[in-house]
C-alpha cells in the first residue's frame, strides 16, 4: 500500500435523516387525507343506511294502516295516544308480519325498545336474539287533528348521542351533525 486510503461511497447521517424528513413531510399530508376520505366516507354509509331506515319505518306505518282496514278497523285508530296526549313514541318491527292490528306497531315502550337489530332473515327487528346494530328507530305519531281525521309520521332513525324527544325535537334538531335523519309522512284514514 502506498499510504492511499481507499475512499467509501455512501451516506452521510445526516443526509439519511435529512431524506427521511423530507420523504415524511410529504407523506403525512397524503395519510391525512385518505383517512379524512375513508372516515367520509363511513359517514355518508351512515347516513344512506338511516335514511332508508327511516323511510321503511313511514311505509310500516303506512302498511300498518292498511292492515287495520284490511281486518275491519278503523284505519287510525289503533295507535290514538292515551290520556289527552297529542303524539306518541312508537316502534315498529319489519320481522312480525301478523296481519291484525296492533301487532306491527307498538306505543309507549321503553327507550330501550327501539335498537334496531338484525333477525334472522336478515330482517331488522327490535330487541330479540340478533345481533345489534348502532341504529335506533322511533315512530313519532301526531295526532293534530280531531278524532282520526289525519296522524303525521315521522320516523326518525339515530346513531349517536342525540335521542329525539318529541315530534317538534326530531323536526328542529334531527339532522345528520346530531348523526339523526327522518321521514315524514301524513296519513289520513280511508276504508271503514
Amino acid at each position: 500500500m502506498n499510504g492511499k486510503r481507499k475512499k467509501l461511497n455512501g451516506f452521510s447521517l445526516g443526509e439519511v435523516l435529512l431524506s427521511i424528513s423530507v420523504l415524511t413531510v410529504g407523506v403525512l399530508p397524503v395519510m391525512a387525507a385518505m383517512t379524512k376520505g375513508f372516515q367520509s366516507s363511513l359517514e355518508s354509509r351512515d347516513v344512506i343506511v338511516a335514511s332508508g331506515l327511516a323511510q321503511e319505518g313511514t311505509e310500516l306505518v303506512k302498511n300498518a294502516k292498511d292492515n287495520n282496514v284490511l281486518a275491519g278497523n278503523a284505519s287510525l285508530s289503533v295507535w290514538l295516544p292515551s290520556s289527552g296526549s297529542t303524539w306518541n313514541d312508537c316502534r315498529i318491527d319489519p320481522a312480525d308480519q301478523v296481519l291484525s292490528p296492533g301487532h306491527r306497531i307498538s306505543c309507549g315502550l321503553g327507550e330501550s325498545s327501539f335498537k334496531l337489530s338484525i333477525q334472522s332473515l336478515n330482517f331488522l327487528g327490535h330487541g330479540g336474539a340478533g345481533a345489534a346494530s348502532k341504529f335506533f328507530r322511533k315512530i313519532l305519531l301526531d295526532y293534530g287533528g280531531s278524532g282520526n281525521e289525519r296522524v303525521t309520521c315521522i320516523s326518525a332513525v339515530y346513531w349517536g348521542s342525540y335521542t329525539p324527544s318529541g315530534i317538534v325535537d326530531a323536526k328542529a334538531n334531527c339532522k345528520v351533525g346530531n348523526k339523526c335523519v327522518y321521514a315524514e309522512s301524513v296519513l289520513t284514514p280511508w276504508g271503514t
